[in-house]
């Protein structure tokens, strides 16, 4: 998983951390960057199970005394699931994402069809966590359907929207 976060240069900041919670659980330390290397910080947590649940993320900065002087927004993974239905539709469905500067403006649903290109298929608006992806004109290919799912962010204050990918999960 990669995390993205955005830093004000403005202010003295001797460490970034990122912190991962899942379900509740205590928050646990993944990674650390020294301060004022940019105005974004990139983190990777590469310990991870996408495809079985959702975490969530925050960074805190600190000074340099190692306090904390603030900790940011949380961001949430978004966990994909999919069930293939003998009504011709395959039926996804995936938690929210939550938690921007901006608002999530809405969903994309990328599709692949036998390990082929993912290409979008439909949007969803930002309130709605489902979609049925009807593939009974699909009947000649080998049936196999991987999805994933992006949410997009409008109205950052920073001028710069986000996205989230969830993880990819397919119907055979």
């Amino acid at each position: 998983i990669t995390v993205v976060d955005s830093v004000d240069l403005g202010a003295f900041t001797s460490r970034l951390t990122l912190e991962r919670t899942f379900n509740g659980e205590p928050w646990e330390t993944i990674a650390e960057v020294p301060g004022g290397t940019g105005p974004v910080v990139v983190f990777e947590d590469f310990d991870v199970q996408t495809s079985e649940r959702s975490y969530t993320y925050r960074v805190a900065a600190e000074d340099s005394c190692g306090a904390r002087t603030t900790i940011s927004n949380v961001g949430n993974t978004m966990l994909l699931n999919v069930s293939a239905d003998l009504d011709g539709y395959n039926h996804l469905y995936w938690n929210g994402y939550s938690e921007w500067a901006g608002n999530v403006a809405g969903y994309t649903v990328y599709r692949s069809i036998v390990d082929g290109p993912f290409e979008p298929v439909g949007t969803t608006m930002p309130s709605i966590w489902e979609f049925p992806d009807n593939v009974e004109s699909l009947f000649e290919t080998p049936g196999k359907f991987c999805y994933y799912v992006v949410a997009n962010e409008a109205g950052n204050p920073t001028g710069i929207d986000a996205v989230s990918t969830s993880n990819i999960a397919c119907a055979v």
